[in-house]
């Protein structure tokens, strides 16, 4: 915003025009008063001249007076203006000004202490989130409705092969293969019209991305931005399908075994049984799962008496953690 073109002068230029409207009826009243006093003598005509003389004079000293104390001020107000519209939030206007101008550059003064408070703690705020960013294995990407990157973090630079100045103003859809670029500009497209988040896996260069794509809303509602989240689980995949083959190994070993086997957590609830065992104890295998076994196998002796949890061996088992053994009842 440049200040420099306002007309600096101009209330003095209306003082002026004012002081020699003045001075233009002054002058008149006292030709048209000579007139009406054609008795008037020379003294009468002198003292007239001269009191016409004294106006004009304290008539250019107060335009003079006026000015300064008026354009100062203002002229204070906009090179103030221009020095905080550079980006300058520590400039304090001159509270020495009288009147309603000392109020006014007091009152600017405390919206720009204000103003740089917030400024400090927003610029904390964003430093903090970007920690916060930096800290996760996920890379983070920030970008406009067009593409072009306005923030990443070091993991998202990392992974593109890129520095973090580099990847800002870059167009995202020139970071991604040839082949993906289409696919994704309509992901993202999507998310740009229905303001919906999307989720979705792929997999690139031995690499399985989790990725998450979520609108960033403007004031009005409109989604102004767009921020991807993607995160590295080819290890969390790997571990998975692992653990699940070797649960189904260890189903069909349980299937196939003739002995009775099954297992409890630390509650005494079953977590597997398999078949034999199910059998044995007079249940189906979906029965026993999540029930407590004590209470539903172990609560009675032959005799009808209670058998209390304090004398079962898996029991002693759970609090001892040592290796028991027993027959039960017959």
């Amino acid at each position: 915003m440049q200040l420099t073109n306002m007309p600096n002068w101009s209330i003095q230029r209306v003082l002026w025009l004012c002081f020699l409207s003045l001075v233009i009826i002054v002058v008149l009243m006292a030709v048209i008063f000579g007139f009406q006093l054609n008795q008037m003598d020379q003294a009468a005509y002198i003292s007239l001249g001269v009191l016409t003389i004294l106006g004009i004079i304290v008539g250019i000293i107060s335009v003079v007076v006026l000015s300064k104390m008026i354009i100062k001020p203002i002229r204070g107000i906009i090179e103030g203006a221009e020095i905080v519209d550079s980006g300058k939030l520590d400039y304090r206007f001159d509270v020495d000004a009288r009147g309603e101008f000392g109020q006014l550059a007091f009152g600017l003064n405390r919206m720009l202490k204000d103003l740089k408070r917030s400024k400090d703690v927003l610029g904390e705020s964003e430093e903090n989130a970007w920690h916060i960013l930096d800290s996760t294995t996920d890379s983070v990407i920030l970008m406009d409705r067009r593409g072009f990157i306005l923030a990443s973090n070091e993991v998202a630079s990392e992974r593109y092969g890129m520095g973090l100045e580099q990847m800002i103003d870059t167009n995202f859809y020139d970071l991604l293969p040839d082949d993906l670029q289409a696919s994704r500009k309509a992901q993202i497209n999507d998310v740009i019209r229905t303001g919906k988040p999307v989720h979705f896996e792929d997999e690139r260069e031995g690499m399985i991305l989790d990725h998450r794509i979520y609108p960033v809303h403007g004031v009005r509602g409109e989604v102004t931005r767009i921020a991807i989240f993607a995160r590295d689980v080819t290890t969390h995949k790997w571990v998975n399908e692992v653990v699940e083959q070797l649960g189904r190994r260890n189903e069909l070993i349980l299937e196939a075994a003739g002995e009775g086997i099954y297992g409890l957590d630390t509650d005494g609830r079953t977590t597997f049984v398999n078949p034999a065992a199910a059998r044995m104890l007079g249940y189906k295998p979906a029965d026993l799962i999540g029930q407590l076994h004590h209470e539903l196998v172990h609560h009675s002796k032959p005799d009808g008496t209670v058998y209390p949890q304090s004398q079962c061996p898996i029991y002693a088992a759970f609090k001892d953690g040592t290796f028991h053994t027993s027959v039960d009842y017959e």
